[in-house]
């Protein structure tokens, strides 16, 4: 099938086989526009799959271009969404507005699906979330005999960035038992 794959905010660096939506017209940008306040320039429904990496950081409110996302998937489309950790010393560069971490995901996905299902006309099921940690980090937190889940919760500047993967599900069907 061949179906619709974009970049969202992709800049120089597109990801192969997609799209490239960016408000700067450079080098790889197929579209060019103010992704925070213009609608995407597909139909409803027609895309398949959307990527984005370190865009989503860059906005105040990212709930626009998130329920613009929800215009345009069709159902069992997949996120991919690469951001920088909250708790990392790159998430407070310059030019970043948002700080991003698990409980954005976890709030929309897990703890109130039924509110973001409102707000996006969808579900957005969380498959996966992977934490990026620097090879050394990694090696000194194994040769102090400290925890990684201990590490992760409480030191700062172990995780570098975190990986998203989501399904789009326009709709869910619940199947009632009765005792």
């Amino acid at each position: 099938m061949n179906e619709l794959r974009i970049d969202l905010g992709c800049g120089s660096s597109k990801k192969e086989g997609t799209i490239g939506i960016d408000q700067q017209g450079i080098s790889g940008v197929d579209y060019v526009l103010d992704i925070q306040t213009q609608p995407l320039p597909f139909l409803n429904q027609s895309v398949g799959y959307v990527h984005s990496s370190h865009f989503l950081e860059h906005i105040e409110n990212p709930i626009y271009i998130f329920q613009e996302i929800s215009r345009v998937c069709r159902d069992g489309a997949e996120l991919e969404f690469w951001t920088p950790y909250t708790w990392s010393n790159s998430a407070f560069v310059f030019g970043h507005k948002s700080f991003l971490n698990e409980d954005h995901y976890l709030h929309m996905c897990v703890w109130h699906p039924d509110f973001w299902a409102q707000a996006l006309k969808a579900r957005w099921l969380l498959k996966e979330i992977t934490y990026i940690i620097e090879p050394k980090a990694l090696i000194d937190i194994y040769r102090n005999k400290i925890s990684l889940d201990f590490a992760l919760n409480y030191y700062k500047n172990i995780v570098r960035e975190l990986v998203y993967l989501l399904k789009y599900v326009l709709t869910i069907k619940v199947t009632l038992c009765s005792p």
